[in-house]
């Protein structure tokens, strides 16, 4: 019901619509550890986490990442024997395959730039059940929030994640901008995850 609600709630927001499962929602989701040579390893195991919990926040039953991994090291290399190993092992159906690569076509000293993608294949036999990608710069809004009225005016500053649209012409704004690599996963995922459609479970 919970993942319903914030379905609902995102749509009134005029937030993108999720893009559907290519066939039946999944039961439940191996989440694999995040693959980014810009980043270091221990950033990589934050995202992770993060990334489990907007999957739960939508309704899957997700197996998270550093468990995912233990297991991943004991298995073979290759997806088509180590994925199906997977599903048998923790009753999962399907793998959730997260990536961040730096894109090819930036020039030395231009802004980076990311192409994260999430694909989720079918553990048994590897089908494509959804595949989206998105790419951030750095320097990308995160947020803005209202920071007025000025200091020098004699008010209380204040500080609000409140929407800035409607708002009096007298407030100050400050952007929230995202620019380290471990920030723009974070955007990306983000974005992501808002179009991962919520468990059919969780809104009955």
């Amino acid at each position: 019901m919970r993942a319903l609600i914030l379905f609902l709630l995102a749509a009134c927001a005029g937030a993108p619509a999720p893009v559907a499962f290519d066939g039946p929602s999944p039961e439940r989701i191996a989440v694999l550890p995040l693959v980014a040579a810009a980043i270091e390893p221990d950033a990589c195991r934050a995202r992770d986490v993060v990334a489990s919990e907007r999957l739960e926040a939508l309704g899957h039953r997700v197996v998270p990442a550093a468990v995912v991994a233990s297991a991943r090291a004991s298995l073979p290399a290759a997806r088509e024997s180590a994925y199906p190993a997977l599903g048998r092992t923790f009753d999962a159906d399907a793998v959730l395959e997260r990536s961040a690569d730096v894109a090819s076509s930036i020039d030395q000293g231009a802004p980076l730039v990311l192409v994260v993608r999430w694909r989720i294949l079918r553990a048994a036999s590897l089908a494509p059940l959804w595949d989206q990608s998105t790419t951030v710069r750095a320097g990308e809004i995160v947020a803005e929030h209202l920071t007025g009225p000025d200091p020098g005016d004699g008010r209380e500053p204040y500080f609000t994640d409140a929407p800035i649209h409607g708002r009096g012409l007298g407030e100050h704004r400050s952007a929230e901008r995202a620019n380290t690599p471990l920030e723009l996963i974070d955007l990306a995922e983000r974005r992501l995850a808002a179009r991962l459609p919520p468990s059919i479970g969780s809104m009955r």
